[in-house]
């Protein structure tokens, strides 16, 4: 994060708590930062992926209650950004953080300052068409863990995941796990 950005941790939730700069309730965590360069105000939401043995049974099973652990954050920066008056709202995840990302889009459909990129999420995977949305852009590898096509059945469908798709070919394909982790897409992108 860049000295211009300022870690925000003073927003008004009602429930979780702020520690060491992430927002957490439960195993759920995010993170959001605000920053003014040159007149442009941004505010970021980074919502954190799976990392630990409970995020995968909620990333398979019960995604819509991990977003509940993270509703009321969301409310306190959309109220934020319109206090803040801000150009740009920036949301992203990856991973069971993508889901995030793409529910809190989903559920802030008039929010015309958001964006979002996502990388490697489940997607909606309770919607039966998440829509398309064109503040939103999605990003997974071809063959990775959770590649939007018949690779995993019946719940992951193109039409779980909301917006634009991009998907990053990689030829060398070993272990779909490995590249789900998400310094490989950084590793593509700087490519």
């Amino acid at each position: 994060l860049g000295s211009d950005w300022r870690i925000l941790t003073d927003l008004p939730v009602t429930e979780g708590r702020f520690q060491d700069g992430y927002y957490v309730n439960g195993n759920a965590q995010a993170f959001v930062a605000y920053r003014d360069v040159d007149g442009i105000k941004t505010l970021a939401l980074a919502f954190r992926g799976t990392d630990e043995p409970a995020d995968i049974i909620d990333d398979i099973t019960i995604i819509d209650r991990h977003y509940q652990s993270l509703d009321g954050l969301a409310n306190a920066v959309v109220i934020r950004a319109a206090d803040l008056q801000v150009d740009r709202l920036f949301v992203t995840g990856h991973s069971l953080g993508g889901a995030m990302a793409e529910q809190f889009m989903r559920r802030f459909p008039d929010l015309d300052e958001a964006q979002s990129l996502t990388l490697a999420s489940p997607g909606l995977v309770w919607a039966q068409d998440a829509g398309d949305d064109p503040r939103a852009v999605h990003i997974y590898h071809k063959g990775g863990l959770f590649e939007i096509d018949d690779a995993i059945a019946g719940a992951f469908s193109d039409g779980n995941v909301l917006g634009s798709l991009l998907k990053i070919h990689t030829p060398t394909l070993i272990d779909p796990f490995a590249e789900h982790d998400s310094s490989r897409y950084r590793d593509h992108v700087d490519q």
